[in-house]
Formats: structure tokens, C-alpha cells, sequence
């Protein structure tokens, strides 16, 4: 809890004394080893997040926790590929759950990687929720809308509204909207909405 806090404040050196004393203390915890990379992420410290994660993924390479965090590594190093590859070892190993494949589908966005693939995943995240979960409808608004699908994204962006009870949209919905507008040529609507 004291890491955390320290997190909180961004001191990720004090956040470091309390991490590495509770993964020295519990080196397989998966509690550890995410504090850890909040920490090393916060530092900018990609070398030890990396080693950290490869290191555990040496002995149990399909372990889902790991994986993930391993995609959210690359993610943040803006190594999408690595990312993907991550996540698709999740999806493979089929025990990939509906945040699985919202983060698969969402990467597409970062590195113009929207095509059927992203779409999938988009699309298996959504048949996976329960709930309608704005998360997994934004992005697969977002994804639409980059494709040229308008009217599905917007009709998608006004589900996740709904679903989320939100009278007016919110930035994350204005982002969809900005991308619809731009499909249009509509460039000054697109960055007023976001």
C-alpha cells in the first residue's frame, strides 16, 4: 500500500524501496511483479520491466498474467508488434478473456494496423461482454470509424452512451466523433469534438 501511495504522488523512487522488497520477498507474485512495472513504467525504466517479465516468462511462458503485462510493456514502449504478438499468445492459448481482445483491437489504432484482424478482436470483445461495456463499444466505434464505417460507429458511440447513461458525450466519445468527422473531410468539426 505504501508503493502505491508513493505511485500516487509519482515518486517512483520511493515506490521502488517498497516494490523490490515485496518482490524480493514474493518473486512469483503477480501483485509484485505488476507494482514493479507500474513503478519501472513511472521511472521510465523499460530495461528492468522487460527483464522482469522475461525473466518469469522463461519458466512459465502461457502464463496469462505475465503475458499480458508483457503486452502492456510493449505498449508503453510503443513496440506494438510485441504487443500484439503478447496478446495473441493469450488469444491462442484460448483462455483469453473479452479485455484480451479489446486491448488487441485498440492497439490496431496506434500503428494504422485497422483491418480485419483488429476488427475481430473488436468484435469477439464485444460478443464476450456480458454487460455492455463502454470500453469494448468505444473501440469498436473507433475502429469502424477509422475503416470509413460511420454510420456503425456512430450508432456504436450512442450504444456506448447509453449504456453508460451519458446525457452528453464524454471525450472518449468525442474522439469517435472527431474520427467519423475526418472520414467526412470535416477536419474543424473533427478538432473541436476532441
Amino acid at each position: 500500500m505504501i508503493a502505491y501511495a508513493y505511485l500516487n504522488h509519482q515518486d517512483g523512487a520511493a515506490a521502488r524501496t517498497y516494490s523490490d522488497k515485496l518482490l524480493a520477498q514474493y518473486p512469483d507474485s503477480i501483485t509484485a511483479i505488476k507494482l514493479t512495472g507500474l513503478v519501472d513504467r513511472l521511472l521510465g525504466d523499460f530495461t528492468s520491466w522487460s527483464t522482469l517479465l522475461n525473466t518469469r516468462l522463461a519458466k512459465r511462458p502461457t502464463d496469462h498474467d505475465l503475458l499480458l503485462q508483457s503486452a502492456y510493456e510493449a505498449e508503453d514502449e510503443s513496440d506494438f508488434p510485441r504487443a500484439r504478438k503478447a496478446l495473441q499468445q493469450i488469444i491462442d492459448s484460448g483462455k483469453a478473456t473479452s479485455v484480451d481482445y479489446n486491448i488487441l483491437a485498440w492497439l490496431g489504432l496506434f500503428d494504422g494496423h485497422v483491418d480485419a484482424a483488429s476488427i475481430e478482436a473488436g468484435q469477439q470483445a464485444n460478443s464476450l461482454t456480458k454487460s455492455s461495456s463502454f470500453n469494448v463499444i468505444h473501440t469498436l466505434a473507433c475502429l469502424y470509424a477509422a475503416q470509413g464505417k460511420t454510420t456503425e460507429a456512430r450508432q456504436l458511440l450512442l450504444d456506448g452512451m447509453a449504456a453508460s447513461n451519458l446525457a452528453e458525450p464524454n471525450s472518449a466519445v468525442w474522439l469517435g466523433f472527431g474520427s467519423i468527422y475526418e472520414q467526412f473531410g470535416a477536419d474543424d468539426a473533427a478538432i473541436r469534438s476532441e
